[in-house]
């Protein structure tokens, strides 16, 4: 038999799983409701008897690619068992599609799901740009609120901005995106900020590893200020009136100069209010010479109890999903 639905969205190992990898060769499986704290992926044969269940995943959030060809379908869970260890199990099986008789499930653990998952996330980047969507803009309309189109700068989103998107305006848990240079990033980064601060009445915090990049988005915001919110700049080239920084809406700051205003007693309840700190190039966790401060700011408000959220812009981390699992984020 092939792996029904709700075998495949079956938590493994009695668990919701942190990270859940597929691949779906049943054009008829039907997707449960996709926990929100676990990181999916789909992979789908690019056929047009999946159109039904792409658009299925669409709707649910889950990031969907699509090949040529698959061999077999495939659930790699990542989860802690009841003792609380980490395991990484696989269920394969053949493909579906053009296969004559049952299909033989096989469970697998240790090094060969290791392997499986390697394989995955290869073919995951290999087949960024072979979606049907790809290539396509969509309205801002059709993924923010109304009110949010006034502060964006273009009237659609590309295919990078609007896979990440919906996971900025759906959801609340800390998200990495790792983008290439010119894909859009920042306008992602808007968007955490503005559903901080239209959305949830809160303040939000952006930064940058310099100064100069400051200066640039200080400039790439100044029609926020047009539209009625109040964006201040931080960084070590400018004091600091501490009641226009009290009542900002967006900090933009370079990590140095945040950090110390984390230790500004006058400061405590404004930053008690801020609801999302949007962390441009976070690759620099890695750099001797930054990477400890923002590593110390982080380790800091992962964890905080005011539900402060943590958004990670990069255009190239070579360990991607390590940093996310420390981070607790969504990649």
């Amino acid at each position: 038999m092939s792996l029904p639905a709700d075998e495949l969205w079956r938590p493994v190992g009695g668990t919701i799983p942190r990270r859940q990898w597929m691949k779906i060769t049943d054009p008829d499986a039907l997707p449960a409701e996709v926990p929100g704290d676990t990181e999916f992926r789909v992979l789908l044969p690019a056929d047009d008897r999946f159109t039904v269940l792409r658009e299925k995943l669409a709707a649910s959030s889950v990031p969907v690619r699509q090949m040529p060809y698959l061999l077999e379908q495939e659930t790699i869970a990542e989860y802690q068992d009841a003792r609380g260890r980490d395991r990484l199990t696989v269920i394969s099986a053949e493909c579906d599609l053009g296969r004559v008789g049952p299909a033989r499930l096989v469970r697998t653990d240790g090094r060969s799901a290791e392997a499986a998952r390697e394989a995955f996330d290869l073919l995951w980047h290999a087949h960024a740009d072979t979606g049907p969507a790809a290539g396509a803009t969509v309205p801002v309309a059709e993924l923010t609120p109304p009110e949010w189109a006034r502060f964006l700068p273009f009237p659609t989103f590309n295919p990078a901005q609007a896979e990440a998107v919906p996971h900025v305006v759906d959801h609340d848990g800390h998200l990495m995106v790792v983008a290439p240079t010119g894909s859009g990033k920042t306008v992602i980064g808007m968007a955490a900020a503005l559903r901080a601060i239209l959305g949830q009445g809160r303040k939000a915090a952006w930064l940058v590893p310099q100064r100069s990049l400051t200066d640039e988005l200080d400039q790439e915001l100044q029609g926020w200020r047009g539209h009625g919110l109040r964006v201040e700049r931080l960084s070590g080239e400018y004091s600091v009136d501490v009641s226009r920084v009290r009542d900002a809406d967006l900090w933009v700051a370079t990590t140095e100069k945040f950090e110390a205003i984390c230790r500004t007693s006058s400061l405590r309840e404004a930053l008690d209010e801020v609801g999302c700190v949007i962390v441009d190039e976070i690759h620099l966790l890695g750099d001797q010479t930054r990477g400890p401060v923002l590593e110390a700011l982080l380790a800091r408000m992962r964890g905080d109890a005011t539900a402060l959220r943590l958004v990670g812009l990069s255009a190239t981390v070579s360990n991607a999903d390590q940093v996310a699992t420390w981070l607790g984020a969504r990649l």
